[in-house]
């Protein structure tokens, strides 16, 4: 779902003509070109378009899980997405799983010499063409309602690499069980993840505290590090802090 008039409107406009390059956005609804960037890269990573060099194409709406979730808190994601990128340095080598918030880490990545390794199409979208960035796309097999890759043979690609740090998200997270998913299937992939990583950083918004799941992904002691926004109660905050878990407020 969009929620931005500005990105709706954006979006009516390309599926209209169907083509659009940045400098006719620009014109039409009188802003600069790195809003236009911004709003094109959002529209991309709902599925909604396809950006080119200079320009998107309108694509057939799609609905998905990974959709519906991109404009949920989609506030407190984007601060907690742009404290997330502050924390990764020039050369790094990092790894971006799949999940909304990390992948709104991208438009903050832009400019800078990195290594990504990832399985999420919008975290390929968004960074594919950038100068400075080296892409290590995971395959996999494809879960389309979440846009990215899982499997065995996701994993046997990571094995061969190692990264600075990792970022990734879970739906739910409490001191006393950890991070959690409803992705069975995806738990050894995400140790692996974790394994292969100096740091891991978990991006969660305060709104899926205490909220269970079927699987535990790590441990709080296993997290290096939480970030999240600042309706989290203290309480919570100091329930991680003692675990070992240095908390980021947004």
């Amino acid at each position: 779902m969009i929620k931005s008039n500005q990105d709706k409107e954006i979006l009516s406009y390309i599926k209209k003509i169907s083509k659009a390059n940045i400098n006719d956005i620009c014109a039409e609804f009188k802003i600069s070109e790195s809003t236009s960037k911004r709003v094109l890269a959002r529209l991309e990573a709902a599925g909604y378009i396809s950006r080119y060099k200079g320009g998107a194409v309108a694509l057939v709406a799609d609905y998905t899980e990974f959709c519906r979730r991109l404009d949920d808190n989609r506030g407190p994601k984007d601060m907690i997405a742009r404290k997330a990128a502050e924390n990764i340095t020039e050369n790094a080598v990092v790894i971006l799983l799949g999940g909304t918030t990390v992948s709104m880490m991208c438009p903050y990545l832009c400019g800078m010499k990195l290594t990504v390794i990832t399985n999420s199409l919008p975290v390929l979208d968004q960074l594919k063409g950038q100068p400075g960035i080296i892409l290590v796309m995971l395959g996999g097999i494809y879960n389309h309602e979440e846009r990215e890759f899982f499997g065995n043979v996701t994993s046997v690609g990571l094995r061969l690499m190692h990264a600075d740090s990792l970022f990734m998200s879970c739906l739910g997270f409490s001191s006393g069980l950890g991070f959690m998913t409803n992705h069975i299937d995806s738990i050894d992939f995400y140790k692996l993840c974790m394994k292969n990583a100096d740091k891991t950083y978990i991006l969660a918004d305060s709104s899926k505290s205490e909220r269970s799941d079927i699987a535990i992904v790590a441990a709080a002691r296993e997290a290096d590090c939480l970030i999240t926004d600042s309706a989290l109660s203290r309480d919570k905050i100091a329930e991680f802090s003692a675990k070992g878990v240095d908390v980021i407020v947004t």
